[in-house]
């Protein structure tokens, strides 16, 4: 799981792909000053994109595997003869073991954590421009020869 090309690397670096495009997005609307993406002169809206369902399901699958293994590995607590926690090599690898399902589930739960947050601050964005458009477009009623 943990390897190079493992499931838990694959939903990192598609995180990160992400986090990249979406930072993009943030630093070409403060350099536009708003809805224009820039880049290729058109005037195309820049929007923060979701993360697909597939990559929040393999984040949950991922999240009960290592759920499991926490469980598991707790456990597996080593004790001396005292009752003492043991400072052999078997424990100080379960330790380290524990320690890495642990850094694995919170870095899970900060990737969507923070997923959450960019998709929220998204909302606030399109609505608060959809608020402060300042181009009045509304069609208003009265005579033709007023505006001649």
């Amino acid at each position: 799981m943990g390897e190079p090309g493992g499931r838990y690397a694959r939903v990192v670096r598609r995180f990160e792909r992400w986090a990249d495009a979406l930072r993009a997005v943030v630093e070409r609307r403060d350099d536009e000053g708003g809805l224009v993406a820039g880049g290729g002169g058109g005037d195309d809206v820049a929007f923060v994109e979701v993360l697909d369902p597939a990559w929040r399901d393999e984040c949950a699958a991922l999240a009960r595997k290592l759920g499991g293994w926490r469980r598991q590995l707790v456990g597996l607590a080593v004790r001396g003869g005292d009752g003492q926690a043991a400072t052999s090599s078997l424990a100080v690898v379960l330790a380290a073991c524990r320690e890495l399902v642990h850094d694995m589930l919170a870095e899970l739960d900060v990737m969507e954590r923070i997923e959450r947050e960019a998709l929220r601050q998204e909302t606030e964005w399109i609505e608060h421009m959809s608020r402060d458009d300042g181009s009045d477009d509304t069609l208003k009623a009265g005579a033709i020869w007023r505006v001649l």
